[in-house]
């Protein structure tokens, strides 16, 4: 088995090797490579890929600035094994700062990523892929992007924290999993143009569940939406959903699903529509055998 191995460690976090205004990808990762210690600046392609390899690594990066919608801060293709991105920092990214399309591997992503610079993409996309993807060591914040989105995955994806404001589109997507979904800290969401908090197609077996807190303030659209929920949904933290800033959508939608959907503590202050809306929603049929659930309190004012 060939083994390459690229590794460099930053002077006491000063003297930090530099790739700068690069064209094209500025670095390639091989089958059992390690890239550590370098800042990235200003490319114009992506900072960081690997594409079809085993056990690729980088880790203690500064990556900051691609430019153009193509241009990722992480990009991982097809990879599989054990695939460690450890105490990196990413920021200012034009196309998606993690991104993650297809692969069986078990990725690791500690660090920070923070994009508060629009327009730009996913600050993650995780997407087409099993294995894992561990982001419990991360805290992500974004601000006029595209968001967070998990789709078509069977892998167990677990996040830490996020702060989105602004997001183009639902602020969290998640769609069509047969795996889960984790969030082990607080998401706060301000001002998604269109649901803050998405959940669609849950296959049977599959979860997602908040462990923490997740709150959502000035929304022009359903606050936390569950629909084709044939698995679970839980939410053992606190759900706080603020006034909207426009719309008459409900602060919570649960429809056409045979699972489950439970949460610990709800929390509803200001709706133009529903409070909470179970079941028929714009002429959808309604739920088929399914549990909604609160253990705790409810509060739901000025709806």
């Amino acid at each position: 088995c060939h083994s390459s191995r690229l590794t460099q460690r930053a002077t006491a976090g000063v003297n930090r090797p530099l790739l700068q205004n690069t064209i094209g990808d500025a670095v390639t990762l091989a089958n059992n490579s390690e890239f550590s210690g370098f800042s990235i600046v200003n490319t114009t392609g992506t900072a960081i890929s690997a594409i079809g390899v085993t056990n690729p690594s980088a880790n203690r990066n500064i990556i900051d600035t691609t430019n153009g919608p193509t241009s990722h801060g992480i990009f991982l293709q097809n990879i599989t094994g054990l695939a460690l991105f450890e105490d990196n920092e990413i920021s200012n990214i034009d196309g998606n700062a993690f991104f993650v399309q297809g692969g069986t591997a078990n990725i690791v992503y500690s660090g920070s990523i923070t994009n508060v610079t629009p327009p730009h993409g996913f600050a993650v996309l995780i997407e087409n892929n099993g294995g894992s993807v561990n982001m419990a060591g991360s805290d992500i914040t974004d601000d006029g992007g595209l968001g967070i989105r998990v789709a078509n995955s069977s892998a167990n994806v677990t996040f830490q924290n996020a702060q989105l404001a602004n997001s183009v589109g639902d602020a969290v997507d998640i769609e069509n999993i047969s795996g889960g979904v984790s969030i082990l800290g607080d998401f706060d969401i301000d001002n998604p143009t269109l649901v803050a908090f998405d959940v669609d197609q849950v296959q049977g077996g599959g979860s997602v569940s908040i462990l923490g807190d997740l709150t959502i303030t000035d929304r022009n659209n359903i606050g936390v939406d569950l629909t084709n929920i044939d698995g679970t949904f839980s939410s053992s933290g606190l759900v706080n959903i603020g006034p909207p800033a426009s719309g008459v959508e409900a602060a919570i939608n649960f429809q056409t699903s045979t699972g489950s959907a439970t949460f610990d503590q709800i929390v509803i202050n200001g709706s133009n529509g529903p409070g909470i809306n179970i079941g028929d929603r714009a002429n959808v049929l309604v739920n088929n055998d399914a549990t909604f659930r609160v253990n705790g309190n409810t509060n739901i004012s000025d709806v």
